[in-house]
């Protein structure tokens, strides 16, 4: 009873303003949300401590919350925190990672997942690159032979005239008697 009294009297500080005020909400989690787009110039200690803290008190909220930092669109856009507590969580919570590492592009670049270099990760990173990969370059034949359908209608389509068919007809006929010679 007297030690929570002691926190109690303990968490509070003064604004700048000098005003009375909480040092903490008593919530790890809540903590972390707080500051965590504050964290972009704290060293990668003070930033790991605090994801430490928020983790042990709630692993789910503590990794939406790392999302949320991260978040391009929706979120903060933090890529050296995240990227800092990423590494981190690689080495000591590889299966929390593995969870979730379709969402890291997702949610951030694909050069995010090169904080897992050298990690457990690593190799299921490779994998994830990997086929992302190879559906970009499947997109990209798929256009190319797109493209090409298009302007062959587009030559097509502009050369309909009586005169151009003859024309092209007569073309054809003497390279195919050119072939034969």
């Amino acid at each position: 009873m007297f030690l929570n009294l002691l926190k109690k009297e303990a968490n509070f500080t003064t604004t700048e303003n000098g005003a009375k005020t909480f040092r903490s909400t008593q919530s790890d989690c809540l903590d972390l949300f707080a500051t965590i787009g504050a964290l972009r110039t704290a060293d990668g200690g003070e930033i790991i401590d605090r994801f430490i803290k928020a983790y042990a008190e709630d692993a789910d909220l503590a990794m939406k919350t790392l999302f949320f930092a991260r978040d391009v669109r929706g979120g903060l856009g933090e890529r050296r925190v995240f990227r800092t507590i990423l590494a981190w969580l690689a080495v000591n919570e590889p299966a929390s990672v593995r969870r979730n590492l379709a969402y890291i592009a997702e949610y951030g670049r694909f050069d995010d997942l090169l904080a897992l270099m050298g990690t457990p990760c690593e190799a299921d990173m490779l994998a994830i690159v990997r086929e992302q990969l190879q559906r970009d370059v499947a997109a990209m034949e798929a256009k190319v032979a797109k493209t090409q359908d298009d302007q062959r209608r587009r030559f097509l389509a502009g050369n309909r005239s009586p005169a151009r068919i003859r024309f092209l007809t007569c073309k054809v006929a003497a390279f195919r008697q050119c072939e034969q010679l």
